[in-house]
């Protein structure tokens, strides 16, 4: 998008390339005594000889103005391909919550239970006790992780569209 700035710059340029007119009145006196006053005017033409300067003044606006165009398209795709990626990370995470929610979170409860009643019985040994234990709870971490990155996805994304 040119801005106002941009085109009037441009319009300067070239209209240096046309004549240009120039009309003046002055008034002037003698430094002597009694000396008179005179009246006058002055027309002038102008008629620019060398446009090169002129036209490569132009042509420079012309293409501070695409590659400023250029910049914006840019930025306003490199924005649009990072929605995607955060809306992408956020549905990742949103569905990896709910899957604890709808299984996981059952699975880790009945492998804390399990390993306590195998254990109580004698059929775990301590270590293997302490290995289940360690599963369920990686799969409770795993989802507090889940949360803390889908929240921060959508800080990030909320961020962007405001």
């Amino acid at each position: 998008m040119k801005t106002a700035h941009e085109l009037a710059l441009l319009q300067v340029e070239r209209n240096k390339m046309f004549p240009d007119l120039s009309l003046n009145y002055f008034i002037g006196n003698n430094s002597y005594e009694y000396g008179k006053k005179y009246q006058g005017f002055t027309v002038g033409l102008s008629l620019p000889l060398f446009f090169g300067e002129q036209q490569a003044k132009i042509n420079a606006g012309k293409i501070s103005i695409t590659i400023r165009e250029n910049l914006q398209e840019n930025d306003l795709s490199l924005l649009k391909a990072k929605h995607a990626v955060l809306l992408s990370q956020l549905m990742k995470y949103k569905e990896l919550i709910e899957t604890y929610d709808q299984t996981g979170q059952q699975l880790s409860e009945e492998i804390i239970r399990t390993s306590q009643r195998s254990y109580a019985l004698g059929e775990l040994d301590f270590f293997q006790f302490v290995m289940s234990l360690e599963n369920a709870f990686s799969l409770t971490i795993a989802y507090y992780e889940n949360i803390a990155k889908y929240n921060q996805f959508a800080l990030e994304l909320n961020y962007l569209t405001n």
